[in-house]
């Protein structure tokens, strides 16, 4: 009898283990599948402070939220390890540690090279190399017969500082004949930054043609989607001097989403997800005072279908939001005449 119920907890010892065996393998598996490579790094010819992306990337995995997502899940390990919608994609860079493959040190003879300075929406977050919007401007660009370049100079969380930064220790090197720069000047500093800027490529460059293109606002930014007039408005008066148009893209973005997908309604203290179309309240929650309430958050892990077209996390924009942004870019340098 006391042998029989040995051989029963040891049986079921072995289970537990198998089970817990299990789960531990589980979860690793989880966790490798959400590991994003390190594509960032300082780079000391830039300055102090000033990060960059690595160079010679061979597709680094990058793993990153489908969704719209607050600082708090950021910051806190047990909350983003409980996000489940996700996105994966791939980052290449060449030795000039831009994205993409390398390039030459000039253009070739003819060639008009344009510099896309901006930063993760620059860059191309959550999309492959040939799917941000500076890869499908040049293609957009060639197909209407212009011989064009158009080099990614976006880095994710760059600011008009490092930009800067980069443009005149590096940029003024490559023979660009026209420098896109997008970066929301989402505070004072960014703001301000912008004129000393142009100010200091008007020196180094006087012939250098520029614009600023603004990323869209996602409906899921609640702070962002109530600012966007206001600040391109402001940073358009600020530029005036330097001959360089800004170039706002909300408002197409919102033109172009229509009646599809979500959008966040503010009425008083209260934040509502309503499918646009049916007028369908999806979830509905106190305000907060900056990220959405995690109502919201937890509604977007639940049900796939609530998103927003074009933009997938509020801030950055899906394939469909990269082919519009290059097609709304191209159309401002036919209209400025950059290629003749």
């Amino acid at each position: 009898m006391q042998r029989r119920t040995l051989l029963r907890l040891s049986a079921s010892a072995l289970a537990l283990g198998a089970l817990g065996g299990g789960l531990w393998v589980q979860r690793r598996r989880v966790a490798q599948r959400r590991q994003s490579d390190p594509i960032m790094g300082p780079w000391d010819i830039l300055g102090p402070g000033v990060s960059w992306l690595l160079p010679d990337l061979a597709a680094a995995r990058m793993v990153v939220p489908d969704r719209p997502h607050g600082h708090n899940e950021d910051d806190d390990p047990e909350r983003r390890e409980a996000i489940r919608r996700t996105r994966a994609f791939r980052v290449n860079t060449g030795p000039q540690r831009l994205r993409g493959a390398g390039f030459e040190p000039a253009p070739a003879p003819g060639v008009f090279r344009i510099l896309a300075l901006g930063d993760s929406t620059t860059f191309g977050w959550g999309v492959e190399d040939h799917e941000s919007w500076p890869a499908l401007l040049e293609a957009r660009l060639r197909a209407q017969g212009g011989a064009v370049e158009v080099l990614n100079a976006g880095v994710p969380s760059q600011g008009v500082a490092g930009m800067a930064a980069y443009l005149l220790n590096l940029g003024v090197k490559l023979g660009a004949h026209g420098v896109i720069f997008s970066r929301r000047p989402s505070d004072g500093s960014q703001h301000h930054a912008y004129p000393a800027t142009l100010q200091a490529c008007r020196e180094a460059q006087p012939l250098l043609r520029t614009m600023v293109a603004l990323a869209p606002i996602g409906r899921f930014d609640p702070v962002g989607r109530e600012l966007w007039r206001q600040e391109s408005e402001e940073l358009a008066q600020a530029l005036r001097p330097f001959d360089t148009p800004v170039l706002e893209l909300t408002g197409p973005f919102r033109e172009a989403q229509g009646q599809r997908g979500c959008d966040l309604v503010r009425e008083g203290g209260q934040l509502r997800v309503v499918r646009l179309g049916s007028g369908e309240t999806l979830a509905q929650a106190p305000a907060t005072s900056h990220d959405l309430p995690r109502e919201i958050y937890d509604l977007f892990e639940r049900d796939r279908s609530v998103a927003e077209p074009l933009i997938f996390d509020a801030g950055h924009m899906d394939v469909e939001g990269n082919q519009l942004a290059a097609q709304l870019i191209a159309a401002a340098i036919t209209a400025q005449g950059w290629l003749g």
